[in-house]
Order: C-alpha cells, then structure tokens, then sequence
C-alpha cells in the first residue's frame, strides 16, 4: 500500500523522493494507524498529511489550494487488484501445473499455489472433497480429482 501511496505521488504528482523521505519520517510516528487511514493532500511539490488525533494539516498555512490524495481509494484500489489475481480463470480449473518459481516446482493446482503432494495427502488422510475444499477454498471437486489422479500415477511409477 505504502509504495502504491509513492508511486501514486511520484507519477501524478511529481512528488521528488527527497520529500516523500520526509514525509515518511513524519509519518512514522504514526505507524499504528495505516497510510490508508490518513489524509495526504499535494501542494506544488509539497505532500501534507491530516494529523489524526487534532485533524490538523501539518506545515501549510493556505489548504483551499490542496489537492487531496484520498488514500482509502487507493487501499480500495489496491484490495480489488489483489482480489482479481486471487481469481482463477475458467482454463486453470483441474488442470495441474509447474512454475519454476512456485512451490519449489512442485505441481501446483493451476491458479494456485497449493501442491497436489498436498491434496494427495488430505486424500490420504482421509478428508473427503468436501473436506478438501473446506481447508482450501479456491479448490473445486475437478481440482481435487485431477490432483489425486496425478498423485497417484506418480506413486504407481515410483512403486
């Protein structure tokens, strides 16, 4: 969230990093309350913050000429992106994969990074899809099937 905040600053509002330096100093003071919970306004090349416990603009004495960043857009922003890679696509559902990057490349349900060594065993422990999917969600009845499946052939080959 803090580097989308940067970013966001940087980009639009050519923010020089010196500032957004200082401006991070000045807000670690208040690292219990999230950047998304704060009010950051842009003047020039300036960045003011709202102070939570006073609603004070800290440091600027004419704020009708701010424009404010509203961060809780950008958190709202930043929960839709992530919740849009957590979503699998229609092609990923019971088919298997391998990322050289992923789980050691190991052989992952596509879309996730949960190994079939780790469907296979739940299956062998006696857990159920039903079960299955319950301590993994994202998981559907096809992916547990072909996961158990390639499982299983591996154990065939290897007994």
């Amino acid at each position: 969230m803090g580097l989308r905040v940067i970013a966001i600053l940087r980009k639009e509002h050519q923010i020089p990093l010196q500032t957004l330096r200082r401006i991070a100093e000045q807000l670690s003071q208040y690292h219990s309350r999230p950047w998304s919970g704060l009010v950051l306004y842009v003047c020039g090349k300036e960045v003011f913050f709202q102070e939570p416990a006073t609603e004070r603009i800290r440091e600027i004495e004419y704020p009708q000429y701010m424009i404010k960043v509203a961060l809780d857009a950008v958190t709202t922003d930043m929960r839709s992106k992530a919740d849009e890679l957590r979503r699998r696509k229609e092609g990923q559902i019971g088919r298997l994969e391998r990322h050289r990057n992923v789980v050691h490349n190991a052989w992952v349900v596509a879309g996730t990074r949960i190994s079939t060594k780790t469907v296979w065993r739940y299956h062998q422990a006696g857990y159920d899809t039903p079960s299955i999917i319950r301590e993994y969600p994202l998981l559907t009845s096809a992916d547990i099937s072909s996961a158990i499946a390639h499982e299983r052939k591996l154990a065939g080959k290897a007994g």
